[in-house]
């Protein structure tokens, strides 16, 4: 935001483009540095666990679904005991070839990153990041 000498959180981005305030691409920056939650189907005790993340199927696509806030994760209820939290730029590196991410699907204020975006950011990215 201008003037503040933070950074803005992902939720505050979200907010920001829904009332048309941020474009995409700035969403995009703020995505890939925000801590996001993530549900998973298997613990990750290690950090190396099976990555079970809620899907969903988008045309041929599948996206994977992650949240701004564990608050707003446990709308998902039970459907998935686990979660995790990582970066942004983690999540897209973890998505299957082809796939795309959703974020805060079924609010208002979600959006998608399509499965070429995925792979353009991925592929401009430094591998220690």
């Amino acid at each position: 935001m201008p003037g503040s000498s933070t950074p803005p959180s992902l939720i505050d981005e979200v907010q920001a483009a829904s009332s048309g305030d941020v474009d995409f691409r700035g969403q995009l920056g703020t995505f890939v540095v925000a801590k996001v939650v993530v549900p998973s189907g298997a613990a990750l005790d290690d950090g190396l666990g099976a990555f079970e993340p809620v899907t969903y199927a988008v045309g041929a696509a599948t996206y994977v679904a992650v949240f701004t806030t564990l608050e707003r994760a446990s709308s998902l209820g039970d459907m998935v005991p686990y979660a995790t939290t990582m970066s942004g730029l983690d999540v897209l590196r973890r998505v299957r070839p082809g796939g795309g991410v959703v974020i805060d699907p079924g609010s208002a204020d979600g959006f998608q990153i399509d499965p070429e975006v995925v792979e353009s950011i991925v592929a401009s990215a430094p591998r220690n990041s």
